[in-house]
């Protein structure tokens, strides 16, 4: 596979640079899922819809960790997203400037305007005991990969054993939840067919008609945002019914673990296609919580 490059970028006021989008990827050279993903993340980044292009890249990473132009894409639309909320949220964008960041270190655009943000919350992104303080208060909300990214920083300022010694905590954390997710007994998004399945079973092209319909379907609204992530577990059955409704990782809000199930209940999902099995186990897991009502957040 060719590497991706960069087509451009465009400025922005308050020294904030958007990125714009890879070259969608070429279809015989990876899974058609991934593909499907990435290329539907292309899609929506390029319509300036971010939230859904950062659902979708991220889709195609679950399948394929090493699928370096989908992280890469992501990166983009991590920085892009954050563009969006700094004038009205700067904690919240310092926070996807620091997810950007996690996911393409070296990218000079989304660090200048990570400290930009910082400059903006009273901080001098030059000290090393500001950075150490954000990688602090990113470790205190769980924001692990935030705080890895804030004492990489602090670490490349001055040299300190005590940051050394949180860099060492921050990566068992990370360590942990991504062997965790590598041995989820049930890994989304891919789905479970308790029987067996015929070979040309069209899955990805299924897979996005119950996630947009899904999506469609997703009504909630939050003013305070939502920390944990949380994800769906459920049954379609062979008419596009479905049973077994339930969210095995909570959002800690209840309302809006409902909705979730709500939102599956109440969408239209179309038939199993023809060969399948019988039913279809799926599981769908948001990245994060959404906070805004009508179609937020895109599953995956």
């Amino acid at each position: 596979m060719s590497k991706p490059h960069i087509m451009g970028l465009l400025a922005s006021c308050c020294l904030a640079a958007h990125m714009s989008m890879f070259q969608p990827a070429n279809a015989q050279q990876i899974d058609s899922l991934v593909l499907e993903s990435n290329n539907l993340g292309v899609r929506d980044l390029n319509k300036g819809d971010t939230w859904s292009a950062i659902q979708n890249f991220e889709q195609a990473l679950r399948i394929d960790p090493s699928y370096e132009l989908a992280r890469k894409n992501l990166a983009i639309a991590l920085n892009n997203h954050a563009l969006k909320l700094r004038s009205s949220n700067v904690e919240e964008a310092i926070r996807y400037f620091h997810a950007a960041l996690f996911q393409d270190p070296k990218n000079p655009t989304t660090r200048n305007n990570l400290d930009e943000s910082i400059r903006k919350i009273g901080k001098d992104p030059q000290l090393f005991k500001d950075r150490l303080a954000l990688g602090d208060k990113a470790w205190e909300e769980q924001d692990y990969k935030g705080a890895k990214v804030e004492y990489q920083i602090a670490a490349s300022i001055e040299t300190n054993d005590s940051v050394r010694e949180k860099l060492k905590s921050v990566d068992e954390v990370l360590g942990v939840e991504a062997k965790s997710a590598a041995h989820s007994d049930e890994p989304a998004p891919v789905p479970k067919a308790h029987e067996k399945q015929d070979a040309d079973w069209p899955g990805a092209a299924y897979m996005v008609q119950v996630q947009r319909a899904i999506k469609k379907a997703y009504k909630f609204s939050s003013v305070v945002p939502l920390k944990r992530a949380p994800s769906v577990v459920f049954r379609i059955q062979k008419d596009g019914s479905v049973s077994d409704v339930r969210t095995p990782h909570s959002c800690a809000v209840p309302e809006a673990d409902e909705a979730l199930r709500n939102a599956v209940r109440s969408a239209k999902l179309p038939p199993l296609p023809e060969g399948s099995a019988k039913f279809l186990d799926m599981e769908f897991q948001m990245n994060s919580c959404p906070t805004f009502g009508g179609a937020g957040g895109l599953l995956h």
